[in-house]
């Protein structure tokens, strides 16, 4: 009978360290904390960072990392470690063109995955500088220049918008990434106006938009007979003289 229930409690104990076991180990093991993905279309290369934070990298680690292109499996990495740093970079020589959809899982050795999308995009212009006049006069044609340079050494061309109420925008280009163009332009009408210009390569990647303000005032409005009047009988207007400086 004793020895039943040594049995019976030694199996119990058992049991439970089996089950402490495995629960600690499910505990411990996770997805990947974040996955973040960057591709350089030149070099045809993909850049996949990784946050798994793990006490022991070579015995909880991500065991595979897996690349689809548009929904089909294009490579594949197994691995028996990880890195020590909690986020850490893989790089791979993938060949995508733009608007290609590249996804990429991470699998945890224990248990848990993570996944991340990507679309191959162009990269943006850089946001294009305006130099030129910042007063003018309405009815007297200006011109500005606007220059861009695109990273990947793409034609660019200019969309620009006049700031006037009524319309009052143009395209312009393409021209090579670089090239400092000149644009004129006719204010018709006196206020303050806000020229905003951006960039867009050939694939539509689009830059930030540049502002640049110029003021167009209003003109006074003179009686030139009345004027000449004043002038030539000043003496008439003591008040007036004084005022005029005359």
């Amino acid at each position: 009978m004793n020895n039943l229930k040594i049995s019976s409690i030694f199996t119990i104990i058992i049991l439970f360290l089996f089950s402490f076991t495995i629960f600690s180990i499910n505990t411990l093991a996770h997805d990947p904390q974040a996955i973040e993905l960057d591709y350089d279309y030149n070099n045809q290369t993909l850049f996949v960072t990784i946050t798994h934070e793990v006490t022991n990298p070579n015995e909880h680690f991500i065991e595979l990392v897996s690349i689809e292109k548009n929904g089909e499996i294009v490579y594949e990495e197994y691995y028996t470690s990880q890195p020590p740093e909690p986020t850490f970079t893989y790089i791979y020589e993938i060949s995508a063109n733009y608007g290609e959809q590249i996804n990429v899982t991470a699998y945890c050795s224990i248990e848990g995955s993570g996944s991340a999308t990507i679309t191959v995009k162009s990269k943006p212009p850089n946001k294009p500088i305006i130099n030129g006049p910042n007063k003018g006069t309405s009815g007297v044609r200006y011109e500005w220049t606007f220059i861009a340079t695109d990273p990947e050494n793409e034609d660019i061309k200019y969309y620009i918008d006049w700031g006037e109420y009524c319309g009052g925008y143009e395209w312009q280009g393409p021209f090579p990434s670089g090239q400092e163009i000149k644009v004129g332009h006719t204010y018709q009408s006196q206020d303050t106006f806000y020229i905003a210009a951006k960039a867009v390569d050939i694939w539509d990647s689009e830059s930030e938009w540049a502002i640049f303000e110029i003021s167009i005032p209003k003109q006074k409005i003179v009686d030139r007979p009345f004027f000449q009047f004043l002038k030539n009988h000043v003496s008439m207007f003591p008040i007036i003289r004084y005022i005029l400086g005359i």
